[in-house]
């Protein structure tokens, strides 16, 4: 059960933190009370080892689609300059990317834009504006921008794939001060997955695009009440200005100490309300302290 926390996070520390903020109620949010006219689904081959992931989300922000699943040790991220039907090449300008996060004990980061004559290939086959589902494929090579290795990615598909957007539906919000300067999220959820009988829940926090967001990992179904970050059962991370331009390693900072506060769980809003602060570290033993964390995220 813990296999995908321990790897995400790799150095643990704990602390007590007491206080708890009420916060304010947002409306429930109908988009995740719809039922699918078909099933969603997430999957490809990565080595040609079938991967379905199960921690799915979509969002457009700015014109562009960034749909993120979990697997096991592996998270995976498409991002598209466009939602309109067809076919969409990878450049190195963060747009039309595919990259794989792998942790097994070490941090793998593999992207398409990456490799220098990228072969990536997204194709969107179709959009739902009515249920905004899409559904499409991709393919190509990924590579880590450290060790040069490769990784095929093949038979990359997703199915009717819900698509969040603002203003017209709640998205959720997350704020906080990364080192004194204010971080503000274009949406905040929670979602959820199974694993190995147990359910693992993330709550994520992601500024327009795909660039800084911060996340909220439990290795459990979230409940009311304080949780000292641990980087076991209890996790966080910050992730700052991830780009080809610059080594990745450095920009993703692991929860050393802190806690968090959950002060609402409301299943019919579908509406988890809470608080947070903690530090965090990076590969070269930099620090960020992330203070005055608030969250409303919209379960989905």
């Amino acid at each position: 059960m813990k296999n995908l926390l321990i790897a995400i996070i790799t150095l643990a520390f704990t602390i007590t933190f007491t206080s708890c903020e009420k916060e304010t109620s947002l409306t429930p949010n109908p988009l995740y009370n719809q039922t699918l006219s078909q099933p969603q689904s997430f999957q490809a081959d990565i080595d040609s080892s079938t991967y379905i992931f199960n921690i799915t989300t979509s969002v457009e922000s700015s014109g562009l689609l960034n749909l993120e699943g979990v697997k096991g040790n592996y998270k995976i991220v498409v991002v598209t300059s466009s939602l309109t039907p067809g076919v969409y090449k990878t450049i190195d300008n963060g747009l039309n990317n595919v990259s794989i996060y792998i942790n097994n004990g070490v941090m793998g980061i593999y992207s398409s834009a990456f490799v220098p004559v990228p072969d990536m290939e997204v194709k969107i086959n179709s959009f739902d504006a009515i249920n905004r589902t899409i559904t499409g494929s991709f393919s190509g090579l990924v590579q880590d921008i450290s060790t040069k290795d490769t990784i095929r990615i093949s038979n990359g598909i997703f199915t009717n794939v819900k698509v969040l957007k603002g203003p017209d539906v709640n998205l959720g919000k997350m704020t906080a001060k990364i080192d004194g300067t204010p971080f503000e999220s274009y949406f905040c959820v929670q979602t959820s997955a199974s694993y190995n009988g147990f359910e693992i829940s993330q709550i994520d926090g992601s500024s327009t695009g795909v660039n800084k967001s911060l996340k909220l990992l439990f290795d459990d179904k979230i409940k009311t009440g304080t949780f000292n970050i641990d980087g076991f059962d209890i996790s966080a991370q910050y992730y700052a200005n991830l780009s080809s331009n610059q080594d990745p390693f450095k920009d993703i900072y692991d929860g050393i100490s802190g806690s968090i506060v959950v002060s609402k769980v409301d299943t019919v809003a579908k509406i988890v309300e809470g608080t947070f602060n903690f530090e965090a570290l990076n590969i070269d033993s930099d620090t960020v302290k992330v203070t005055d964390g608030k969250f409303e995220a919209v379960i989905q």
